[in-house]
């Protein structure tokens, strides 16, 4: 029952030691974001943490909707 699903958006996130700024993350995600991208952020990022909210805002004044996978399957 699974099915294989690949990202088309991600950066350097997964360091737990050498962590992007909220400004080195917001200079690669947001001009990256494109119609259709799946975006893979790390939950071990604590950036990602912090600017999640932010970031989905953003995007969404980019004129962005959000959805989820199992949607595209149906």
């Amino acid at each position: 029952g699974y099915r294989t699903v690949f990202w088309s958006l991600a950066y350097v996130d997964w360091y737990q030691d050498d962590q992007p700024t909220a400004e080195q993350a917001f200079e690669k995600l947001l001009p990256r974001i494109h119609p259709g991208a799946i975006v893979l952020l790390h939950s071990t990022s604590k950036t990602n943490a912090a600017i999640l909210d932010e970031l989905i805002g953003k995007w969404q004044e980019m004129g962005y909707s959000f959805g989820r996978l199992e949607d595209l399957f149906a």
